[in-house]
């Protein structure tokens, strides 16, 4: 049976609810109302949803996204995240990447983004922040619950509360070395951020890169306890006004791995999230984006669930008094 006449089969299941209820409305109910208080929770799980799902297995959508083909990180927690989930490799290293010019590729030349983004990304502990974050709608009550009550918990995956604004280098933020045995992909970077004020990890991740064709994605894992870890794979390109835009939406670059996955085993499932970040020298940032006294960088991190955005973030980066 061809895709169509299937499609013509599963209009039909909501077709054949809706006749109950006519003949309920013309006076000659199909059931009484003990009946229906009775029957109706299971009918509707196995008749809706169960052939809701029989269908869907029946029709075999195709995948609108291609399979990822990327190293996955092993790193893994047993419990609550720290940093010693990165192990105690001794190398001296300073910035996310070795070199974000590795990035470049025809029609993306790292050389003409502004030499202080690629100092932040090359000399990423020479670079202090802040950050204040607004949730969006409904996602507030979320917001403060992740902040307050989930990330703390899991000590990671930290993000601002609701009407929370980390000033004056609240955050204390640390570039350190991670074995590739250990994470089980090349090149890898710690970094780790702490409330100052209290110590509280905040942020744990590990990142590398990999390429896929002629483009290389920014490889971003955050382990989890129970042996998951979630995987942000970002594509690299620069805005026509000049922003350095980091990106796992898979609209700007269809076939692409980017995306925001969560791991096991290596195995990956890909999330309902997705996130971008433009980072733009301090003189050229838009003007909803004014600068703080003392930024060279001004970045905006935007957050959606399903399409739907919930978080904006907003990070005034400088240079640290004794880089």
């Amino acid at each position: 049976m061809c895709i169509r006449d299937r499609l013509g089969v599963a209009l039909w299941v909501p077709v054949a609810t809706l006749l109950p209820a006519m003949a309920w409305a013309w006076g000659h109910p199909v059931w009484s109302m003990d009946e229906m208080v009775a029957y109706h929770g299971l009918v509707n799980a196995i008749g809706h949803a169960g052939l809701g799902l029989a269908m869907l297995a029946w029709l075999r959508p195709p995948r609108r996204l291609p399979p990822v083909d990327a190293p996955f990180s092993r790193l893994r927690a047993s419990g609550r995240v720290d940093a010693s989930v990165l192990g105690t490799a001794s190398k001296d290293v300073c910035g996310l990447t070795e070199s974000l010019h590795a990035y470049s590729r025809p029609g993306f030349d790292v050389g003409h983004l502004p030499p202080e983004v690629v100092a932040f990304y090359e000399r990423t502990a020479d670079f202090e922040l802040d950050l204040h974050g607004r949730w969006h709608g409904l996602f507030v009550v979320g917001g403060w619950i992740w902040s307050r009550v989930i990330a703390p918990a899991l000590g990671q995956l930290g993000l601002p509360s609701p009407g929370h604004v980390a000033r004056d280098a609240a955050l204390d933020s640390r570039i350190v070395d991670v074995e590739d045995a250990l994470d089980g992909r090349r090149g890898v970077r710690g970094w780790v951020r702490h409330w100052k004020h209290s110590g509280a990890p905040l942020y744990i991740a590990a990142y590398s890169e990999h390429q896929r064709g002629d483009v290389r994605l920014m490889n971003i894992a955050f382990a989890l306890p129970a042996g998951f870890n979630m995987t942000s794979l970002l594509h690299l390109e620069q805005a026509p006004d000049g922003a350095l835009i980091l990106s796992s939406r898979p609209d700007r670059n269809p076939g692409g791995d980017q995306g925001v996955y969560l791991v096991r085993s290596g195995r990956p499932w890909r999330l309902p999230l997705d996130e971008t970040i433009a980072v733009y020298a301090a003189d050229q940032a838009p003007a909803d984006l004014p600068a703080a006294e003392g930024s060279t960088l001004i970045a905006r991190h935007e957050m959606w669930l399903a399409g739907i955005p919930y978080l904006t973030m907003h990070y005034q980066i400088r240079r640290r008094p004794t880089a």
